[in-house]
């Protein structure tokens, strides 16, 4: 999906258990790199909103110092963020979250769109 939709940076979350009541970080995809983190996602935010609604988030405007991609000749805050659930059969597996330099393209977001749901 990051290679797709050109996101220089993306994470993946999964649930932790059954329940759905935790998610955990199942890995990143950081300027063309894959790296493995298995450690715990402290809740909250945009990343909570969307396990607990299932619903897509486009945030077309990222306010400077958030979040940085960074790599071995700089950083630069992303354009966008988008945010989107990840299920299977109507259920819940886990949240997408995903930053880009240029603008999504509305055939992006429809994909996204088809996938949350």
């Amino acid at each position: 999906m990051c290679r797709y939709l050109k996101a220089q940076q993306g994470v993946l979350f999964l649930l932790k258990d059954i329940q759905g009541s935790e998610l955990q970080v199942a890995g990143a995809f950081v300027s063309g790199q894959v790296a493995t983190l298995m450690h715990e996602l402290n809740q909250g935010g945009l990343v909570e909103q969307v396990r607990r609604d299932h619903r897509l988030v486009h945030l077309k405007e990222v306010p400077p110092g958030y979040v940085e991609i960074k790599s071995g000749l700089g950083e630069a805050h992303p354009a966008q963020r988008l945010l989107a659930p990840v299920l299977f059969e109507h259920k819940l597996l886990g949240v997408l979250e995903l930053a880009t330099f240029q603008p999504l393209r509305p055939e992006d977001l429809a994909l996204a769109q088809e996938l949350a749901e």
